[in-house]
């Protein structure tokens, strides 16, 4: 036999319990949604990777280079770059297939040097396209093609899921906003009395 609960209305809700635990989903709390951020490896040293299917191309901070005496090579014709700042930047320079280990993906990069500010390397479409990339943004990973052509899933950091306790007035003003909740109502079995 099934068990069929009533639809409650988040008013009903609001006077049968003081509070109500919720964990909200705060996407922009630590790091945008479009994004992946993973840990890897240049050269057996640890970095950090920034996966971003906004940017065209794909970069390497000169720290990393320098660190790692990766090779550089230059183009015939330097470029400008327009960073998010607003300022631009002239690319002269880019390291040829840098070996990059993501989890268990081995890889192989074009990177243009370019200061990169908190992470060390900046994957864009250029590989992300190649390798047949699937995201998952709200996993924090993704699944592609490695260079043999096998899928391989890298799992990225894990986004921050806040809990706390809110009220249930509360509850309705974050649903009405848009914001996906979960609820969860949790009742003491032990303390029941019955009138």
């Amino acid at each position: 036999m099934n068990a069929i609960q009533d639809e409650t209305t988040v008013g009903e809700v609001a006077r049968e319990l003081p509070t109500i635990s919720v964990a909200l989903e705060n996407r922009k709390a630590n790091h945008q949604t479009t994004m992946v951020e993973i840990e890897g490896t240049v050269s057996e040293k640890p970095i950090s990777i920034l996966i971003d299917p906004e940017e065209s191309l794909s970069y390497i901070s000169p720290i990393i280079v320098e660190k790692n005496k990766l090779a550089v090579k230059k183009f015939d014709k330097p470029w400008l770059v327009q960073l998010a700042t607003g300022t631009k930047r002239k690319l002269m320079y880019y390291v040829e297939n840098c070996k990059v280990f993501m989890n268990d993906l081995e890889t192989q990069v074009k990177l243009n040097v370019l200061p990169l500010g908190s992470y060390d390397i900046l994957i864009g479409m250029d590989w992300l396209e190649e390798h047949r990339v699937l995201l998952d943004y709200f996993g924090k990973s993704f699944t592609c093609l490695n260079d043999q052509g096998e899928t391989v899933t890298v799992k990225g950091i894990p986004r921050k899921t806040f809990v706390r306790q809110i009220s249930a007035l509360q509850m309705k003003r974050v649903a009405k906003k848009g914001c996906k909740i979960f609820v969860v109502h949790v009742v003491d079995g032990e303390n029941k009395s019955e009138k």
